[in-house]
């Protein structure tokens, strides 16, 4: 197997299409840095799969796409299509030859196509599984990974043996058993949840069956014993009552008494808050205006201080002054000194300056006379000199010139009569061509037309089928979400309907009850309490607390319907159940006082208002929660009941507090009875909407395959259409282009051969008339010559005696002008000190003028700032004065308040304990009333209970039973004793055979599916067992033999030194599945290091010795290696070239490089250049095809 080929269009730096077809054996590419040769290497490993776009060297996956340049505008697709001999079958593939092609279009779409049918990545990967070919194998070596290999972690080499040993298609089956074996041990899950749920419930069937005996015989029994109970809890009540009455009265005389004693208290505190307030004000006004003049007592006093200050720094400042005027006097008087001396220095200077002057100028001008006459005799000698030479050269230029023109007049003439024959030759064959020309030209433009049709037709097919595929895409990923997610929901909702179905979680007289009703057994029964109210979901645990006993209450129509009902559980000893009939029920209205916390903060609101219910059992929310406020947590209701309104509070978190004071809380656990019948709506809802939409994804799905197949086979013929139509269209192309070559080629050379012609005849012309010209030249040179170098000879002798006196002055000169230089720079550094003389006299005086002008201005100043200090001084008196009298006032005003603080103080007091009184008066009041309503109530409840329960008056009740003999607390504990043995019975239900059976059967079911399921489980758990030993069989065995061959191969590239590889996986992972590899290199000469501290050739040499190793363990198809050679030098490149010339026979070799050694390796050479900035073309060599052309040469 070995790569035949591979196309690229628009991929990169490839503008056109680029193909470059490879042989067996190694083909080199070359060419200059930055040309795009690394592109092609590039384009292999995005061909068969490479996802990360910074392994192809860009920020993005559309990098890869070619961007334009100055001639060509940016492409919207790349494709590269590879092509393979596959012909040994070493791929897992029928076809001897397999064409890979990937297309990415800018917008982002791919497409992938194996033989030309389109496919998916996970085919493609598929496809090298087990090979050691892919985009991360080590097939594929750039410099870069070089140093990934050598650098890496341990764990991150692993892959290089894994792709050796071929375990990569065993990892891949490894994770789709582990993915497989997760989804069982999730399905096994549910199913053992499931089947603990059916065991428990077969176990309680079996038990009811044996148990429907004994409850029958208690039960009359507790009958009984609540009879009499009643009767006697019955006339107890009435005795409390009359007695709460007479205490209601005297605590409603006490109230009136009080409040009108706090009306009068609270009225006189009022007053005397109101005249403190209006004192506090006073007092604050005085403390700030008190506050404000001792701060202006201060500020005073701090100006005093402060002007005082400045005063004294004038007095230290004058005398300052005065030092310094002492200083500049001196100074004026030292500085006028030193200007006389400097001026006496300065005339002394100009005087002797003067002198050396002028004894210069006298020998300059001398100097310059002779100067100027040697230089025109000097220019003279070089003129005749040159002249001499001129006419020399002219002489023997004239004699050679007349000697060529006469040959090349005689060769002219010969051309010429060749050019005239094949004149008449070309004229006649450039007819012709320009005929064939014309013709090709106009098919050519017939073709290209179609082309361009069709090859629109054809991309708004593809935008279109990119379009649908995305579309399919996307409809797919839903429709996988969309069921996932139904059957979720179903299964759950099942699971609800089940629980729901069975009154999971009920009573059993509850349940017996409702399986009756639903069975048709039982007549108005509405439902129980959590399936006919709904709560909101932050609502739903107060509501459940709220409801407490009543949370498994049955609504029935009437109460013969719920009577109906107590016979049917009498009758078969099937439990109790408490019934609300809608037409006897009555519900208690909220109290008109708490009626005022609705709407407070923190106050939820009335919790039948916070429930969604049938308008048919209003009386029933009414009675259950009419009376019950929920709010946001215990602290709200404690508040409530501290400021008088006590009522029955339950919070949010599920905490109750009673009318009396008695508060329930604690953490709670919800029933779950209410929440599961908000889910089984919300679920439902949810699960008849995906149902629909997996409906509507089928249909669409199915609309786009059926659109995506017709476009398909449409643009297959319109791509055959195109194909066809760009062969021809090419092969046209070509001979237009030849024809086209030939007719210009015959017409430049018919221009040429004419112009050709003209040229000698002009050239002959020209060359005879030059020959006259040369030889008139000739004779006049000649005499010249003879003039000239005769006036040479006598300049040259009058000049050697004027350069002695030139050489004589110049030297006095030199001395004259060190004299002169001398005196002027003693006069300018006279000059100098005079000036900073005069500068310094003149700053003296400005500085002394200064200082007399602060001395005035520091008098005026202090003048002034006396004036300010007398000022200030009357100003502090005076504010003095205003503040003793606002002190006396604040006093005075200060003993009142106290006196006045102390009558509201006893008057606060007086209030407080009147309205303590009356507070505890009244919710003594409406404790008793509370309990007076209670006691109603449970006379009423008892009187309701006996007609209920037995079916007849309280009245009638207590004459049939007569005088009880028990007291309540005997019969209590009887009727406690008879209900323990009836609950130690547990529930009783009558059909428990026929649905223990059916139970029965339906566990035998469940408990086949998990033996399924477990056997499913242990059959992957023991495939994934095999495949970690093989797994572990196949690293072992090509480790040790990679870890041989490395050691050689490592040995043969350095000439010597040692080298190993090392197995490690870190504390309790098996080495063989999870273990990295270490390697350990010593270079002949140097000690064992670390790896990483090696130079760029060894670790490059080192990486090329595991390769190597790794190709004679498991040799790969074909290598490609760019310029993996660069850190070598030359005799580690001979190295490396002698090792891979052992891999050829076996290995196809693609080598990127720049080096010229590497290069004689070649059987085929690409040369990759760039004549335009951004575009890559390819220019191939192939050796054996040079060879025997030569051979045949």
């Amino acid at each position: 197997m070995f790569f035949k080929r591979i196309e690229m269009v628009g991929f990169k730096s490839f503008a056109t299409r680029t193909v470059c077809d490879f042989i067996p054996g190694t083909t080199v590419v070359v060419g200059p840095n930055g040309c795009g040769k690394s592109n092609i290497l590039d384009a292999i490993k995005w061909v068969v799969g490479e996802q990360t776009a910074s392994q192809l060297r860009g920020k993005k996956m559309q990098d890869v796409i070619f961007s334009g340049s100055a001639s060509f505008k940016p492409l919207g697709v790349a494709q590269v299509t590879l092509t393979i001999d596959n012909s040994t079958r070493i791929l897992p593939s029928d076809y001897e030859e397999i064409q890979i092609t990937r297309r990415l279009f800018r917008s982002g779409e791919s497409e992938y196509l194996l033989n030309k049918t389109p496919c998916r990545l996970r085919d493609i990967h598929n496809l090298f599984l087990g090979t050691g070919i892919g985009k991360s194998s080590y097939s594929m070596l750039e410099q870069g990974r070089v140093g990934q290999i050598i650098g890496a972690k341990p764990i991150e080499r692993r892959f290089l043996i894994e792709e050796a040993a071929g375990i990569s298609k065993y990892r891949a089956r490894k994770l789709e058993a582990l993915r497989k074996l997760e989804r069982t041990d999730v399905d096994l899950s549910r199913l053992t949840d499931l089947i603990s749920e059916v065991d428990r419930q077969v176990a309680s069937l079996k038990r009811q069956a044996n148990k429907a005996e004994r409850y029958k015989g208690l039960f009359d029994e507790l009958r009984r014993a609540e009879q009499e109970l009643l009767v006697l809890r019955s006339a107890s009540v009435r005795t409390q009552l009359k007695s709460l009455n007479e205490t209601l009265e005297r605590q409603r005389d006490q109230l009136t008494r009080l409040r009108t004693a706090f009306a009068e208290k609270a009225a006189a505190e009022e007053q005397a808050r109101e005249q403190e307030e209006e004192l506090n004000e006073r007092l604050t006004d005085e403390n700030q205006a008190l506050f404000d003049l001792k701060a202006r007592l201060t500020e005073c006093d701090h100006q005093i201080t402060r002007l005082n200050d400045q005063i004294g720094a004038h007095a230290r400042r004058k005398e300052q002054i005065q030092e310094e005027f002492r200083e500049l006097d001196g100074r004026a008087a030292e500085v006028a000194l030193r200007v006389e001396e400097a001026e006496q220095l300065a005339a002394d200077s100009e005087q002797r300056r003067a002198e050396f002057s002028t004894r210069y100028d006298e020998l300059n001008r001398e100097y310059q006379e002779l100067q100027a006459s040697a230089t025109t005799r000097t220019e003279r000698l070089e003129a005749l000199s040159s002249q001499v030479n001129l006419l020399r050269e002219e002489v023997s230029r004239a004699d050679n010139e007349i000697r060529m023109a006469e040959a090349l007049i005689e060769r002219q003439n010969e051309t010429r009569e060749e050019t005239e024959s094949l004149l008449r030759a070309l004229e006649s064959s450039f007819a012709d061509l320009a005929a064939r020309r014309e013709e090709l030209a106009a098919q050519v433009e017939a073709l290209q037309t179609q082309s361009d049709s069709l090859q629109q037709s054809i991309e708004q097919r593809r935008t279109e089928q990119t379009q649908r595929q995305q579309r399919l895409a996307a409809l797919i990923k839903e429709l996988e979400e969309t069921h996932k997610r139904l059957h979720t929901g179903r299964s759950r909702l099942e699971t609800l309907h089940e629980m729901r179905a069975s009154y999971e979680g009920y009573y059993q007289g509850v349940r017996e009850v409702m399986l009756a009703a639903d069975a048709g057994r039982l007549g108005g029964i509405l439902g129980v309490a959590p399936n006919l109210i709904r709560a909101r979901g932050e609502h739903e645990l107060a509501i459940e607390v709220a409801l407490a006993t009543h949370l498994q209450d049955i609504v029935t129509r009437t109460a013969e319907d719920g009577k109906q009902a107590i016979e049917y559980l009498k009758s078969a000893g099937r439990g109790r159940a408490t019934f609300l009939p809608l037409d006897r029920l009555q519900a208690t209205p909220l109290a008109a006082n708490l009626r005022q916390v609705l709407g407070r903060k923190g106050v939820v609101g009335l919790a039948s208002e916070l429930v969604d219910f049938d308008r048919e059992i209003d009386v029933a929310v009414q009675f259950l929660l009419g009376t019950t406020i929920v709010v946001e947590d215990l602290d709200v209701g404690l508040d409530l009941g501290r400021q008088g309104f006590r009522g029955r509070y339950v919070s949010l978190d599920g905490q109750l507090i009673n009318p009396a004071g008695s508060m329930t809380g604690g953490r709670i656990q919800a029933t779950g009875l209410m929440s599961r019948e908000r889910e089984m709506r919300d679920l439902q809802a949810e699960v008849d909407r995906l149902d629909q939409r997996q409906h509507q994804l089928r249909g669409e799905i199915e609309r786009v395959q059926i659109e995506m197949s017709t476009a398909h086979s449409q643009l297959e013929a319109d791509q055959a259409r195109l194909d066809a139509l760009r062969l021809e269209h090419a092969g046209l192309r070509k001979d237009l282009e030849a024809a086209q070559r030939g007719r210009d080629d015959a017409e430049r050379a018919l221009a040429e051969r004419r112009a050709q012609i003209e040229r000698i005849d002009e050239e002959v012309a020209s060359r005879r008339q030059a020959i006259d010209q040369w030889r008139a030249r000739a004779g006049e040179a000649r005499a010249q010559f003879a003039a000239a170098e005769a006036e040479l000879n006598q300049t040259r002798e009058e000049a050697r005696g004027q350069s002695g006196h030139i050489m004589e002055l110049g030297v006095q000169m030199a001395e004259a002008k060190a004299q002169v230089d001398k005196a002027h720079s003693q006069l300018a550094e006279a000059q100098r000190q005079l000036q900073t003389l005069e500068r310094d006299l003149e700053s003296v005086s400005r500085q002394r003028q200064a200082r007399l002008a602060e001395i005035q201005e520091l008098q005026q100043q202090d003048a002034r700032l006396h004036e300010q200090i007398e000022r200030i001084r009357a100003e502090l008196q005076q504010t003095s004065v205003e503040y003793d009298e606002m002190a006396r006032q604040l006093n005075a005003d200060q003993a009142s308040r106290e006196a006045l603080q102390l009558r509201i103080k006893e008057l606060s007091a007086e209030v407080e304990r009147i309205s303590r009184d009356e507070r505890d008066l009244d919710n003594q009041y409406r404790e008793d009333e509370l309990r007076h309503a209670e006691l109603q109530t449970t006379l009423n409840g008892l009187s309701e209970q006996c007609e209920e329960k037995f079916e007849r008056s309280l009245e009638s009740l207590a004459e049939e039973v007569g005088e009880v003999e028990k007291d309540a607390h005997g019969l209590h504990a009887l009727v406690t004793e008879l209900r323990a043995k009836i609950e130690r019975i547990g529930p009783v239900n009558m059909a428990a055979l026929d649905e223990y059976n059916e139970q029965s059967q339906r566990l035998e079911f469940l408990r086949a599916q998990h033996h399924d399921l477990t056997e499913a489980r242990d059959q992957l758990r023991a495939t994934i067992e095999r495949l970690d030993e093989t797994t572990r069989k196949l690293f072992h065995e090509t480790f040790e033999a990679v870890r041989v061959h490395f050691i050689e191969m490592f040995r043969r590239l350095f000439n010597g030194g040692k080298a190993d590889l090392i197995l490690e996986a870190p504390e309790g992972l098996d080495p063989l599945l999870d273990g990295g590899i270490e390697i350990l290199a010593q270079p002949p000469g140097k000690k064992l290091q670390n790896i990483q501290l090696m130079s760029g050739g060894e670790k490059a040499l080192t990486a090329i010795a595991l390769l190597f190793a790794l190709f004679l363990h498991k040799p790969s198809p074909f290598c490609i290696l760019d310029e993996i050679d660069a850190p070598l030098d030359d005799i580690n490149v001979e190295r490396f070239k002698t090792v891979l010339r052992e891999f050829n026979e076996k290995t196809q070799f693609v080598i990127i490089t720049h080096n010229k050694l590497t290069m004689e390796l070649a059987d085929a050479l690409y040369g990759v250049t760039m004549e335009e900035s951004g575009v890559s073309k390819l220019v191939s060599v192939r050796f054996e095809q040079a060879e025997q052309m030569v051979d045949v040469g």
